[in-house]
């Protein structure tokens, strides 16, 4: 189970948007000692664990209309079998990160890191855009892949 913030610790920072602008937002932090399994605990990723933690709270939703997507899927082959598209279909997730942890609309928010240097050991500051997934752990399967642009904009 992934531990939670501390939430005294959240302080307002800078967040570089992709215009060029910063804004102020709340990051939660998580400056413990580099302990084996620190980033895996939070997120359940197979990195090296930064020393320095920091990533914005954020919260947004997100949906479409997605008959015409299944249908493309393969509405009328066996892997749909018995499926009637004749109703609208909508998709929504929503995905909301704070101290207290995780809420998302089918499974726990993840955030790819693509490399992290062994020595120093890094810090993660996540102040500028970034993409995050949501997964079932069991399969792996991927639910959900997003990119957030501001975390003040919940859309």
């Amino acid at each position: 189970m992934a531990k939670k913030f501390d939430a005294s610790r959240t302080e307002h920072k800078h967040f570089h948007l992709l215009n060029g602008q910063t804004i102020q937002v709340p990051f939660m932090t998580s400056q413990e000692p580099s302990s084996p399994g620190f980033f895996n605990q939070r997120f359940k990723l197979q990195y090296e664990d930064p020393r320095d933690f920091w990533i914005p709270k954020f919260k947004f939703s997100f949906e479409f209309e997605a008959s015409e997507t299944m249908k493309e899927l393969g509405g009328n082959g066996s892997s749909f079998q018995g499926w009637t598209f004749r109703a609208k279909m909508y998709h929504k997730v929503f995905i909301e990160v704070n101290e207290e942890g995780t809420e998302a609309a089918a499974s726990n928010a993840v955030i790819a890191v693509t490399q992290c240097a062994r020595y120093p050991i890094p810090s993660f500051v996540a102040d500028h855009p970034f993409m995050l997934m949501i997964r079932e752990e069991t399969s792996n399967a991927v639910f959900f892949l997003g990119a957030l642009l501001n975390p003040l904009s919940e859309s």
